[in-house]
């Protein structure tokens, strides 16, 4: 008797053995990589808003950069055409890689954000190739997927930008994806984070001055400002921020401004004095949102 049950022990376990293995494979994940077809920098407050996420949970929408790129559209800065121009050029291409057992429901996929090298001509068909650039990029970030819509745990997002001059890169803490996706698309995407206030001074602003002073000697040749060609970016940027007449943005006239002062101030209080996380009631950050939409894309990993 006591050999017939060992025998039956016997016969469960070697069954188990066999099935556990089936049960993990057919949970395994698959990549879905996509290519961002469109970036879009909000062009007015509601846009704005739409596109920012309640960061420090008091039931607002935070997104002071792009309430800051909303108030620069409004003073005839054209930042969203040259932004779909870089995109469309093959210039800024960002790639999104979904991992996941399932693309209706999971708890269990994760997501990673990285960048094409320049590709002329790209393909948005959804049949495209991009050769996957080495940096920058996300570490694969988890996230959940309910409904097909998909929203990532807090990481550091890499955010590539233009200004007009080339692309210049900030990289999002907190940050967080939100995006609806199937097979063939993400739509109604969205990137947000913060940046710190050693960031805006150190990084965005310096970086904004310098694409500003290229667009200014692009429109505005020389000598002063009366050579800006009429109602050009170039003639804006240097009304606007040009204090001294030079035909150059340096980085103290774009922070010193009243319109970056009202802009880009920080909005967010998320660390205590000593630098640990908490609050003080002293604002040392600024929320930043940006959307996208994305299609099926093949990646080449070199």
């Amino acid at each position: 008797m006591h050999g017939r049950i060992k025998g039956i022990a016997l016969a469960l376990t070697m069954s188990a053995a066999i099935v556990l293995p089936t049960v993990a494979l057919s949970a395994k994940s698959t990549e879905h990589g996509y290519v961002a077809s469109a970036m879009v920098l909000p062009t007015t407050s509601t846009e704005a808003r739409s596109l920012g996420r309640d960061v420090d949970h008091d039931g607002d929408s935070d997104n002071r950069l792009g309430q800051a790129f909303a108030a620069l559209a409004s003073q005839g800065l054209d930042l969203q055409g040259s932004l779909h121009t870089a995109v469309t050029d093959g210039d800024l291409l960002m790639l999104h890689s979904l991992r996941t057992p399932s693309l209706a429901n999971t708890k269990h996929a994760t997501w990673q954000v990285l960048y094409a090298e320049p590709t002329e001509t790209p393909d948005f068909s959804g049949s495209g190739s991009f050769t996957v650039a080495t940096a920058p990029r996300s570490l694969k970030i988890p996230a959940k997927i309910k409904d097909r819509r998909v929203t990532t745990a807090a990481g550091v997002i890499p955010v590539r930008l233009t200004a007009g001059a080339g692309i210049f890169t900030l990289k999002l803490k907190e940050a967080k994806i939100f995006a609806t996706c199937s097979r063939s698309k993400c739509t109604a995407g969205r990137v947000n984070g913060v940046l710190t206030t050693q960031q805006v001074n150190t990084e965005l602003i310096p970086k904004l001055a310098g694409q500003f002073t290229v667009v200014v000697a692009r429109d505005c040749p020389g000598p002063d400002h009366t050579s800006c060609a009429g109602g050009s970016e170039g003639s804006q940027i240097e009304s606007l921020f040009d204090t001294n007449d030079d035909l150059e943005i340096s980085a103290e006239e774009l922070q010193t401004s009243p319109l970056a002062q009202a802009v880009l101030a920080p909005d967010l209080d998320l660390e205590k004095a000593n630098g640990k996380p908490g609050h003080d009631g002293v604002a040392d950050a600024m929320s930043a949102g940006f959307g996208f939409e994305a299609v099926q894309g093949r990646f080449v990993r070199p």
